[in-house]
């Protein structure tokens, strides 16, 4: 299992959208796309905007970070059932009867992890 720093991203700051926002607005605005009144809208919904994104980026994260749970859940289901068919009887042989049990075992383990 790979550890990895835990970082904050940019795309989950307030200031960054609110940046974003007004310079988005601003540039509409410098190449007549928009009027001054309507940069003003877009302004005073610029909290709304905001806060719609950052609940997307925490919907897709919390997605993530259960798939990310249910693979490693996998991963040692799969680990543990390599280490249980060692530990038992063993002829080294590989047939096409093997191989199909093999890969109904990995996709009841599949299944069992919610995969």
């Amino acid at each position: 299992m790979k550890t990895t720093v835990k970082t904050t991203s940019v795309l989950t700051k307030v200031e960054f959208w609110m940046t974003v926002v007004t310079s988005v607005a601003g540039l509409l605005l410098a190449f007549g796309v928009i009027t001054p009144e309507q940069s003003e809208g877009i302004l005073t919904y610029a909290p709304n905007l905001i806060g719609a994104i950052l609940a997307l980026l925490s919907t897709f994260k919390f997605i993530n970070v259960q798939h990310a749970a249910r693979v490693e859940v996998f991963r040692a289901m799969c680990a543990m059932s390599l280490e249980k068919a060692a530990l038992g009887p063993s002829d080294h042989k590989v047939s096409a009867q093997g191989v199909a049990t093999a890969k109904e075992e990995v996709a009841q383990l599949a299944q069992a992890a919610g995969l």
